[in-house]
């Protein structure tokens, strides 16, 4: 068929860049716009939100909700910031979010969706183009419980929790647990990584025991990052949605 050609073109192309763009066929952003509408999320959490292209993907999904994104590179914050000012309900920060409260030196990666507060490893760069560290920036780190504490959600929130922080994962849900109990919390999305892409990175099946364990069901996955060379699967998507 003509649309799985174009697909086919399409994931050539991008793969030069180490993106593999989940299509119609495998359907995972339809399943995320599914369980935003039929959960009746009101609260979108998006950490690791880079320029804000998922906020913006909410928006054009139909998502109507609260955003708070969460960004500690500069540059793409300011970028975040400013598409965010436009929306009455989507928030921006300038800092990132891991087990506590702390300084620390984020590795910013040349095409800044590759940055970490990680060392990135050789097999990263290999098969990312653009992806190899160019500066390093001190951020501030904070813990998602401590900042929900500030925000304070209504009673009657509906959470979509969004965790794109390269290997940092398993961090980040440390400073969650207070939230991953909160049945308020309704669904996670998560991107991990099944090779090793930066030192010491959250392993992704311990990541999914934790969520499993927190009373969440996988929904949904898709491939993300490939190795051309290999065809081997280096990252995925996860949506998964609580049980009770």
């Amino acid at each position: 068929m003509l649309v799985d050609h174009l697909a086919k073109l399409n994931d050539r192309v991008l793969s030069r860049l180490g993106l593999y763009i989940t299509n119609r066929n495998r359907n995972f952003r339809d399943v995320v716009r599914h369980q935003l509408r039929t959960s009746g999320a009101t609260v979108a959490i998006d950490v690791g939100a880079s320029h804000g292209q998922y906020g913006e993907w909410l928006r054009s999904s139909g998502f109507r909700g609260r955003v708070l994104s969460f960004e500690p590179e500069r540059s793409s914050y300011q970028v975040l910031q400013a598409t965010a000012a436009v929306d009455g309900a989507w928030q921006a920060f300038n800092f990132g979010l891991g087990a506590i409260s702390s300084a620390a030196e984020l590795r910013v990666a040349g095409n800044l969706v590759s940055s970490s507060i990680l060392p990135m490893t050789n097999l990263h760069e290999e098969v990312a183009e653009g992806s190899a560290v160019t500066s390093c920036q001190t951020i501030q780190i904070r813990s998602l419980d401590e900042v929900m504490a500030d925000v304070r959600l209504d009673r009657d929130a509906v959470v979509h929790l969004k965790i794109d922080v390269q290997g940092y994962e398993g961090d980040v849900l440390a400073g969650a647990r207070t939230m991953l109990l909160d049945p308020r919390l309704g669904s996670v999305e998560i991107e991990l990584s099944t090779a090793p892409l930066y030192e010491s990175q959250s392993d992704w099946l311990e990541v999914l025991r934790l969520l499993r364990n927190a009373r969440f069901e996988m929904a949904t996955l898709s491939g993300g990052l490939f190795d051309n060379r290999t065809r081997r699967m280096l990252q995925f998507d996860a949506l998964l949605t609580r049980t009770d």
